[in-house]
């Protein structure tokens, strides 16, 4: 029995299509959830179809029409945060071992994925409470990025990737109406806190210029004093009478050199 001449490269073919999907199917484990601790737990990248593989191409296209045919928005998102790590796994390594071409090959696919994000973002009718942990997942991908420019900063793909991130951040701010960061400098833990009010809605000024609402001054104990605050009521002296600016001293004088009176009196 004769086998078609086609038969082992079709075979190839489909191993190749198994192994790609046996790689993104592993990595869905180590997607961010509710942990609030900012920890770097994107490992190295540890397959054979790396930046560096000729089929590294097509391993894209199958990632990207997995995501196209996954109806569940939450599900499309999972996936698409899976594939944006990957491409932070594939980074690391290729950087690692000073393989630039294949590093910037991942790095702009990883831009690929935010600008996919962006869209994704904007036409998703998911709410914002399921968008947040997403939120959270692209907030620690910034800040593992930020790590590794640190450690290579000559890197201006890295830079650039850093630049979308920001925005992709202030994206999602705007449509969860919550910002993620940091607890304070120097530390771990993440928060959530509620943006206020958008400036967009507060009320301008005649010459278009955003107004401040006024607030009350803070009261003694506020302040952390014992003592009110005593403010002075000694009239100062370039506002007492005949002390005012480019006044002239004879003003309320008449020509016998008397008092008019009339100086103090309201017209």
């Amino acid at each position: 029995m004769r086998t078609h001449p086609m038969m082992p490269r079709a075979l190839a073919l489909l191993a190749l299509v198994f192994s790609v999907l046996l790689c993104s199917a592993g990595a869905q484990t180590v997607v961010a959830t509710d942990d609030n601790q900012l920890v770097d737990d994107v490992p190295e990248y540890q397959g054979s179809l790396g930046p560096d593989s000729i089929f590294y191409g097509l391993k894209l296209a199958l990632e990207n029409l997995d995501e196209a045919f996954t109806a569940d928005e939450a599900a499309r998102m999972e996936k698409m945060m899976v594939h944006a790590q990957l491409r932070i796994s594939e980074t690391k390594t290729m950087l690692k071992y000073q393989q630039v071409t294949s590093a910037n090959r991942a790095m702009e696919a990883y831009q690929e994925k935010l600008q996919q994000t962006s869209g994704e973002l904007d036409r998703s009718a998911m709410e914002e409470t399921d968008l947040i942990p997403v939120q959270k997942t692209m907030f620690k991908y910034h800040a593992i990025l930020q790590n590794l420019h640190s450690t290579y900063p000559d890197s201006s793909t890295l830079a650039d990737i850093l630049n979308g991130s920001t925005a992709i951040q202030e994206q999602f701010t705007e449509r969860t109406q919550v910002k993620i960061q940091l607890k304070n400098a120097g530390s771990n833990e993440m928060v959530m806190v509620k943006v206020q009010e958008k400036e967009k809605n507060k009320p301008k000024g005649k010459n278009g210029s955003i107004t401040e609402t006024p607030t009350a001054s803070p009261s003694p104990t506020e302040t952390g004093t014992a003592e009110p605050i005593v403010q002075s009521t000694e009239t100062p002296d370039d506002q007492k009478p005949g002390k005012g600016l480019g006044r002239d001293k004879d003003a309320d004088t008449d020509g016998n050199g008397k008092g008019s009176g009339n100086s103090d009196k309201k017209e």
